[in-house]
């Protein structure tokens, strides 16, 4: 709306951009549920997902949040909605934590962060816990709007670590998936899952002992 970038987007998805994405409904659009329901009307006409980006935190960040539910479940979007940086999920109490993970756990609404340090971090760790597809990305080449990092969601994968602290070597491995689609070389039981013969080659090649070691 602040834009009037209406008919861009649907200009770029006509030309087949596959994703849709979205921002701060209130703070930039100042009409959550106008910008909502455009950014929807597009997905549904084009057929895409959706990654909205959600920096609003406390009271209005939850009500964006229980806003794009609604829009979920009035579009039959549940699997194909993905909100970054959700800063609003580190500021509720635990109850409410609890309450916003089920909530994006049964819609199907994944999380993506590019893990803040100043203290605006959603719980990884508890949301992964609780079924909500997550992931670790950046912002931009430049490392989230400021001059530090190299763009490397390995080096966010350590931070991650740190914050929450994961130290044990199952826990360190098993934190790969968050940067991998969900893909480790070991199962929950030992079992080696990849990679096999036929997988793709897309991998990076580190100097480490293992998958742990990696990580910290």
């Amino acid at each position: 709306l602040r834009s009037d970038s209406y008919n861009a987007l649907s200009a770029a998805l006509e030309k087949g951009a596959t994703h849709l994405g979205g921002l701060d409904p209130h703070i930039i659009d100042k009409d959550s549920k106008t910008s909502l329901k455009k950014t929807f009307e597009l997905a549904e006409k084009y057929n895409v997902d959706i990654d909205y980006h959600l920096h609003e935190g406390h009271e209005i960040g939850l009500e964006s949040f229980n806003e794009i539910v609604k829009c979920i479940k009035n579009y039959k979007w549940q699997n194909r909605f993905a909100i970054s940086h959700a800063m609003f999920l580190s500021h509720l109490d635990e109850k409410g934590k609890e309450q916003a993970a089920y909530t994006m756990a049964e819609n199907g609404i994944s999380l993506i962060s590019q893990i803040p340090i100043n203290g605006d971090c959603p719980d990884f760790p508890y949301c992964d816990k609780d079924g909500v597809k997550t992931a670790l990305g950046v912002d931009c080449i430049n490392d989230s709007w400021w001059p530090y990092g190299d763009g490397s969601v390995l080096e966010k994968l350590t931070v991650m670590g740190r914050l929450f602290g994961i130290r044990k070597e199952k826990e360190l491995a098993d934190s790969l998936k968050y940067i991998t689609g969900y893909k480790t070389p070991l199962d929950q039981n030992g079992e080696m899952t990849w990679p096999k013969t036929g997988d793709r080659a897309n991998m990076l090649l580190c100097d480490a002992s293992c998958s742990a070691e990696v990580v910290g």
